[in-house]
């Protein structure tokens, strides 16, 4: 497990922070249960201007965190309104708005209620996520 600047260059302390308390709270789940298969969720991948998504894997089942950040680097700059969506296949899942996207500036996003309910519909898999 790591986390902060050594997995994803940060660029805010306060991200690190969270970031480092996320990996802590998996790697005790790791060091209980000694594996990290899950019943229900999504590996996350970069697609349309995204430079990366963490984390890399979505856990939707009963000992995920109360809590889930998202965080997306955008790949291009785009100084416009931009929408960042999370898709099944073509389906967009949930998404959010953002001023603008840029590479030096992570995007930074609190999963909702909404969200979580939404993908539990779906069959686990693979979520894209997209920048336009």
């Amino acid at each position: 497990f790591a986390a902060g600047n050594v997995a994803f260059v940060y660029d805010l302390v306060d991200y690190v922070s969270k970031a480092g308390e996320t990996a802590g709270r998996n790697a005790a789940l790791f060091a209980k249960e000694g594996f990290l298969e899950f019943s229900q969720g999504f590996n996350l991948k970069p697609g349309l201007n995204v430079g990366s998504v963490i984390p890399q894997k979505l856990r939707l089942d009963g000992k995920a965190p109360s809590e889930t950040i998202l965080t997306i680097r955008p790949k291009v700059p785009l100084e416009r309104t931009v929408k960042i969506e999370f898709k099944d296949g073509e389906t967009p899942i949930f998404g959010f708005r953002e001023q603008y996207a840029r590479p030096a500036e992570m995007m930074v996003y609190s999963l909702k209620d909404d969200d979580v309910s939404r993908l539990r519909e779906l069959e686990s898999g693979e979520l894209m996520v997209e920048i336009s």
